[in-house]
């Protein structure tokens, strides 16, 4: 299983974009699982998202949900 580290959350970075882009941002605590494909499998139009987790999940989000949004950032480091 992944290790998620508190200290790198990104629900501060989701709370500061939502000032900056002046609509509501979504924060999920993970980036897989059943909740998260619920959230965003139909989201209203101009919905935005920020997805927790760990950089051992990039992968499986990007093949499982990633094909639901119209733009999709990833900042977790890439595997070596």
């Amino acid at each position: 299983n992944a290790k998620k580290e508190p200290q790198l959350s990104v629900e501060p970075v989701a709370k500061a974009l939502q000032g900056l882009i002046n609509r509501p941002v979504t924060f999920l605590d993970d980036c897989v699982g059943s909740e998260v494909e619920k959230a965003t499998a139909k989201p209203d139009k101009g919905s935005v998202f920020s997805l927790g987790g760990s950089p051992e999940q990039v992968d499986r989000f990007r093949d499982n949900l990633a094909k639901n949004c119209d733009i999709y950032v990833c900042d977790a480091p890439e595997k070596k």
